[in-house]
């Protein structure tokens, strides 16, 4: 999990869903990267991570769980 001030990050949305699937993080706007995961079993390696932002803000959740998983935990999260 990290946060940093979007300028300063550089986050583009529009970018970003180029690459990925758009999601909504709480009503924000998301994107949803996922890669080296085998479709058909979910405790295979791989790599997910959402990116958001709200207000002067973004925010990012990764790691090695299901794109679904890190969209609960970043959902969790209490800005």
């Amino acid at each position: 999990i990290s946060q940093g001030r979007a300028q300063e990050a550089g986050f583009n949305y529009d970018k970003l869903v180029e690459g990925g699937v758009p999601v909504s993080i709480n009503g924000a706007r998301a994107v949803l990267e996922e890669s080296g995961r085998d479709p058909n079993d979910n405790t295979s390696g791989g790599y997910a991570a959402v990116r958001w932002q709200r207000g002067e803000w973004v925010f990012s959740v990764s790691g090695g769980l299901p794109g679904e998983e890190i969209i609960k935990i970043a959902s969790s999260i209490e800005y």
